[in-house]
């Protein structure tokens, strides 16, 4: 047995190997965990810039059904109770009631809004309603009063000609605080008749 070599693998050999393929399974598993955080990221970000669009849309939706209803003029097109709460702001409006209310800006929780599987809609939060499920989001809304742009001439007749909505959704991720912020005009509806 003097000329037989010992079949097997040294120490060493064994290390190398078993390195080898801990970096062959890390790297694709740390790359499928990224991809998934970034996918949840992802998901509240849209579902923000949604809540976001819809701020303005209820905005618009109430200049114009004021409009409609004959209850302003042209110098009165935002004096409603409830707009005004959002004039300088911030408010906060809940779709399902559609009640305004003034509330603190962010990151406070006083306009705090959450899903509710019960109705399938984001409403006020609630600790104590067992259907509301999700990220807690805050939506500010915000109507300010551009300044007007020399040489640009009003017609006092027809009050402000345009207010600018501000709308910003924040949210708590797991690590950081993070918004998203949508601005919009709206113009009096009396310049165009």
């Amino acid at each position: 047995m003097l000329g037989s070599k010992a079949k097997g693998f040294t120490l060493i050999e064994a290390l190398v190997a078993i390195t080898i393929l801990l970096l062959g399974v890390l790297g694709p598993l740390s790359v499928a965990t990224r991809g998934i955080t970034d996918g949840l990221i992802a998901k509240d970000k849209i579902t923000a810039l949604q809540l976001a669009q819809e701020g303005i849309e209820l905005v618009r939706t109430k200049v114009a059904s004021n409009f409609r209803a004959g209850q302003n003029s042209p110098t009165s097109w935002l004096n409603d109770s409830d707009l005004n709460s959002c004039v300088p702001g911030p408010c906060s409006v809940e779709p399902k009631n559609n009640v305004y209310s003034v509330c603190a800006p962010l990151p406070s929780t006083s306009c705090s809004i959450r899903y509710r599987s019960s109705d399938g809609i984001y409403v006020k939060y609630d600790s104590a309603d067992s259907a509301q499920s999700g990220v807690i989001f805050n939506r500010t809304i915000q109507i300010t009063k551009p300044a007007i742009v020399f040489p640009m001439i009003t017609d006092p007749a027809l009050g402000d000609p345009e207010v600018k909505v501000t709308v910003v959704v924040g949210w708590q991720d797991k690590t950081q605080f993070r918004s998203v912020t949508l601005n919009n005009y709206i113009y009096n509806p009396y310049d165009k008749l």
